[in-house]
């Protein structure tokens, strides 16, 4: 029973009234509708019913326009009183029964049942969310077709004895009972309305010219209006080929009771449907594949009928729309509102249902005339059904897109780029960029360089710009310079070595020295006393040929305390790499605190990486330990991807190897973000599945989101992803249950309170909140055109139809196997209630808190940390082991240091 019927408590108030209400309705519109066929076709033709259609047709539109402005009116309530009173009065004048009073009847028992029908369902939309919706719309619909056997029942024995005059009053009584439950209905659609976002204010409706526009517009409501349309053409035209079968077939004296057996037969075959099929086919097709049943099944019964075109045909034809139009059919379709706010769906549902009911109505009956008129007999009217009906199944196949980005837009309502593909420069460019040389501004000068130098087109940089006052511009011109070899800019560059700056002076004598190397002009600055011409020199000529006394001589600078001198060094050595001093380098930058020598220490080591080879693997190793260091964790990332290909081979060793746990393993999964993304997937991808770090794990998530939005067309593993995505769910409906059980043990057991125990709960708790974000991470990777950030704050909203809008597009986007377990975490019910549908019998009600505890000891990490703790408080045999480092950065380690002294405290003193 459970799995055909999950009713959670508070809703079954709200369900009762619901299923009484439509129970009712449609039991009196059963009956009602029995004894106005019967009647009608008894006095007149099968002829003049595509008239009555097209009257009730236009009689709709008028009640259409005379429905209260605002929704939040009792039109419900009232209108089962109203139906009452007509009932009675058309009973007591059936005694004498006239044409027009038979049409009367006929035109207002179809009207009364399209706005009941409106009516009622919008007070379900308003109720319930799309999640209880998908829950108990199979069970509401049951109480609505189990009113229409109930109605067939009565009208079978009634007919039989009474007549068929006799159905009317029944139809009072119904309507009568049915008032109530209504009106209870309405208090609850109000309460919830109340207390939703969407139902906080609700505007009067607009006319109805301007809400047929309004619901033009919109792509989603054209598409249900279509489908819609087409399906009431497609049933009219069987309506109409039932009843003139039978009126032409049947004596007038059987028409009672023959109608109220086809209409008990045709109900009990929806209330199956309704019962047993009904809730098990949305959960297993889903809303988009239940939309095809009804007009596939209409096509092959219109078939059949144009096949055969007997009374056993036309009856199969009306069974096949009787058992699903009202159960499978009319849940599905009322489904296909809730993607919509409710100021939204009750302004759009009555003018779509005018449209298609209404329109299609008359469509369908003015087709029928013009048939009939033209000698058209039930296998050409078979025909027309089964046109009607391939375009509806059509139109039924497409919607399901569009549901689903409903629900989306539901969730809606938050240095200059150089490209090598820049064309060859014409001469108005040019001038530009010169122009941007004189500008006053640093970065456009800055820029104007480094893109005549991207052109290959520096020796057109001006000499002269050495002689800019912005020390940027004069350090980003010397490079270019010395990269073309001109020597037009030496006599200017020889002035700079007297600059100010240091970094001037040094940028100067390093231009120099490498486009024309003067060994004497070099050696005279040795015993210079300003310290960055010295290292300059002495780099300078480390790179023209190996010699042991400058390396001796560079060390003992980067020995020197003065950190100026140190400085000066190592920037001399950013650009002009020493493989020989790499060791240096790597003690300098990890026993340095200060910031900026450390960073540019990093930059000398990436640049002696990227440039000899055989120094990589050393240079990899000092850039590796220092990327934990807050400090230079940015610089040390940039220097590794500097150094390419080798370097995350490199780090993809040590993560296999050596660092696969730890903040080690942390800091490299993160620098993984400086390669190329097509480049890193792969690797983050295995560390999905294989790190024991769940840092790593996580991280490697996020760095695998940056690949997908850097680059779009880098494939991932679907078949990698959902087994971790499966992993990631099994592991947090573990958590959900061990919470679970300390807590239900805790109460059980009435154990008092204490710190640990708290943080231990926390602790789990707190885990499977991460959990469910490593979900949703992985479902944006699975399905990278939906937006899993904002699903999750939906389901994290205090509005009930928010969270349940989310959900239901999960439900929607997801696929097997991850769709049921994800769906199952993410259920609005209690984690009682989550447990028993995951776990059934193998659930474990009674553990102890003991026993609860001890097992969580044996977990690695955080949980296990705790769970020794606490344990040993219960007088367990676990010692309390050292705290590791996953605990000892946390903050439930400060905050269980501040509360055991206090616990302690209050023991003493006990």
């Amino acid at each position: 029973m459970a799995a055909l019927v999950d009713v959670r408590p508070g809703e079954r108030g709200a369900l009762f009234a619901a299923m009484g209400a439509l129970a009712m309705a449609t039991a009196g519109h059963t009956l009602l509708e029995t004894s106005r066929d019967a009647l009608f076709l008894a006095k007149l033709p099968a002829t003049t019913l595509p008239w009555m259609y097209l009257a009730i047709a236009g009689l709709g539109l008028l009640v259409t326009k005379l429905l209260p402005k605002t929704r939040k009116s009792a039109t419900a309530s009232l209108a089962m009183l109203v139906a009452t009173l007509v009932a009675v009065v058309f009973f007591v004048l059936l005694d004498r029964p006239t044409t027009l009073l038979l049409c009367l009847l006929f035109v207002w028992t179809g009207t009364f049942g399209a706005v009941i029908g409106v009516e009622l369902w919008l007070l379900l939309g308003a109720a319930f969310d799309v999640g209880q919706a998908k829950r108990l719309f199979g069970l509401v619909g049951a109480g609505a077709v189990l009113g229409a056997v109930l109605g067939a029942f009565v009208a079978r024995i009634v007919a039989g004895g009474l007549g068929a005059r006799a159905l009317v009053i029944a139809a009072a009584g119904s309507f009568a009972v049915g008032f109530l439950p209504t009106l209870l209905l309405e208090r609850k659609a109000n309460a919830t309305a109340a207390a939703t976002a969407d139902a906080a204010r609700e505007p009067a409706r607009a006319g109805l010219a301007r809400e047929l526009s309004e619901v033009w517009r919109d792509a989603y409501l054209r598409k249900v209006g279509a489908f819609l349309l087409a399906g009431t053409i497609t049933v009219a035209i069987a309506d109409y080929l039932f009843k003139s079968t039978v009126a032409s077939q049947v004596t007038k004296a059987e028409l009672a009771t023959k109608f109220a057996s086809a209409a008990l037969l045709m109900n009990g075959l929806a209330l199956v449907v309704q019962v047993g099929l009904t809730s098990y086919l949305l959960r297993a097709l889903g809303v988009k594949r239940a939309l095809l049943v009804l007009p596939l099944s209409m096509v092959l019964a219109s078939g059949g009928m144009f096949a055969a075109g007997t009374l056993a045909a036309a009856f199969v034809l009306r069974a096949t729309d009787g058992a699903l139009r009202h159960s499978l059919h009319k849940t599905t379709t009322e489904l296909l509102f809730l993607p919509l706010a409710e100021e939204a769906r009750r302004k759009a549902k009555p003018v779509i249902d005018l449209v298609a009911q209404r329109g299609g109505q008359a469509f369908a009956a003015a087709l029928v005339l013009l048939l009939v008129e033209l000698g058209a007999g039930s296998r050409t009217l078979a025909a027309a059904a089964m046109a009607f009906g391939s375009v509806w199944l059509l139109l039924a196949t497409s919607i399901g897109a569009p549901y689903v980005d409903a629900f989306r837009q539901r969730l809606k309502r938050g240095s200059i780029d150089i490209d090598a593909r820049i064309p060859d420069l014409d001469l108005g460019a040019l001038e530009a960029l010169f122009a941007a040389l004189n500008s006053a501004r640093d970065a456009e000068v800055m820029g104007a360089l480094d893109l005549l130098a991207k052109l290959g087109r520096a020796r057109l940089i001006p000499a002269l710009v050495l002689y800019h006052p912005s020390k940027a511009v004069v350090l980003r011109a010397l490079p270019h310079f010395a990269a073309t070899g001109r020597t037009d800019f030496m006599p200017i560059a020889k002035r700079l070595l007297d600059h100010p700056d240091p970094e001037v002076r040094a940028a100067a004598l390093r231009a120099r020295a490498k486009v024309a190397p003067d060994a004497t002009e070099l050696a005279s600055f040795e015993r210079d006393p300003r310290p960055e011409l010295r290292a300059t020199s002495l780099v300078a000529r480390l790179a023209g040929a190996e010699d042991a006394a400058v390396v001796a001589a560079v060390r003992e600078m980067l020995l020197d305390p003065e950190r100026v001198v140190q400085l000066s060094v190592v920037r001399a050595l950013a650009a002009e790499p020493a493989p020989d001093l790499v060791d240096d380098l790597a003690t300098l930058a990890g026993t340095s605190s200060d910031a900026e020598l450390c960073a540019e220490a990093v930059v000398a080591l990436g640049r002696v990486g990227a440039s000899d080879a055989r120094a990589s693997s050393r240079v990899l190793e000092a850039l590796v330990a220092l990327l934990p260091r807050r400090d230079v964790a940015i610089t040390a990332r940039d220097a590794i991807a500097s150094m390419g290909a080798p370097a995350l081979a490199f780090l993809k060793d040590r993560l296999e190897t050596h660092d696969t746990r730890g903040p080690s393993a942390w800091a490299i999964t993160r620098a993984l973000s400086a390669f190329e993304p097509a480049l890193v997937a792969p690797l983050l991808e295995q560390l999905l599945e294989t790190s024991p770090d769940g840092t790593v794990r996580y991280r490697a998530l996020r760095q695998l989101r940056r690949v997908k939005g850097e680059a779009p067309n880098v494939p991932l593993d679907a078949a990698l992803l959902t087994r971790v995505a499966l992993k990631t769910t099994s592991g947090a409906i573990w958590l959900l249950e061990q919470r679970s059980l300390l807590a239900e043990a805790q109460a059980r057991e009435q154990l008092p309170a204490t710190a640990a125990g708290e943080l231990l709960l926390s602790l789990l708790g707190d885990k499977l909140t991460l959990a469910k974000g490593r979900l949703f991470l992985l479902l944006g990777l699975l399905h990278p055109d939906e937006d899993f950030d904002r699903v999750a704050r939906g389901l994290a909203s205090s509005d009930r139809k928010t969270r349940a809008t989310s959900r239901e597009l999960c439900d929607n986007v997801l696929s097997s196997p991850v769709r049921e377990p994800i769906l199952l975490l993410l259920d609005d019910r209690d984690d009682a209630g989550k447990l028993d549908q995951a776990l059934g019998r193998d659930r474990d009600r009674a553990a102890s808190y003991v026993a609860v505890v001890q097992r969580l000891t044996t977990e690695s990490g955080e949980i296990g940390a705790l769970a020794r703790y606490r344990s040993s408080e219960l007088g367990g045999e676990v010692e309390r082991a050292p705290i590791p480092f996953e605990l000892a950065e946390s903050a439930f380690a400060s905050r269980l240091a501040t509360a055991e002294p206090r616990r302690a405290e209050r023991a003493g003193s006990t």
